[in-house]
C-alpha cells in the first residue's frame, strides 16, 4: 500500500479501535463506526491532495458491509499488525492504486 494513502485510512482504522475500545459502558456496534469513518471520507482528498470519490467510499463501504459483525468486532480489537494491515489494504483497493 502506498505511504501516501495510509494516513487517511490508518487514521479512520485507528478511531475504529478507540471507540470500540475505550467507549461508553455500551459502546456503538464496530460495523456503525466502521460505517461511520468511512462516510466521512466523502467529499475529501488524500494526503496527496487526490479526491475520495463517491464510488471509492461505497466500495470501502461494501467492504465493511460485507464482513460480519464478529469479524469487524475482531478487526476492531485487534493488536495484531497484520490483522489490521489486511483491513487497511481491502479498503486501499477501493482507491484502485
Amino acid at each position: 500500500m502506498s505511504t501516501q494513502r495510509r494516513p487517511l485510512l490508518s487514521l479512520a482504522l485507528a478511531a475504529l479501535v478507540t471507540v470500540v475500545a475505550v467507549g461508553c459502558s455500551s459502546p456503538p456496534p464496530a460495523r456503525l463506526v466502521a460505517t461511520e469513518m468511512i462516510e466521512t471520507l466523502r467529499g475529501t482528498t488524500d494526503s496527496s491532495g487526490v479526491d475520495i470519490t463517491d464510488a471509492q467510499v461505497d466500495c470501502m463501504l461494501g467492504v465493511v458491509q460485507a464482513m460480519s459483525e464478529e469479524e469487524v468486532e475482531t478487526i476492531a480489537l485487534s493488536a495484531d499488525q497484520i490483522v489490521l494491515d489486511s483491513f487497511s489494504a481491502k479498503l486501499s483497493a477501493c482507491r484502485g492504486r
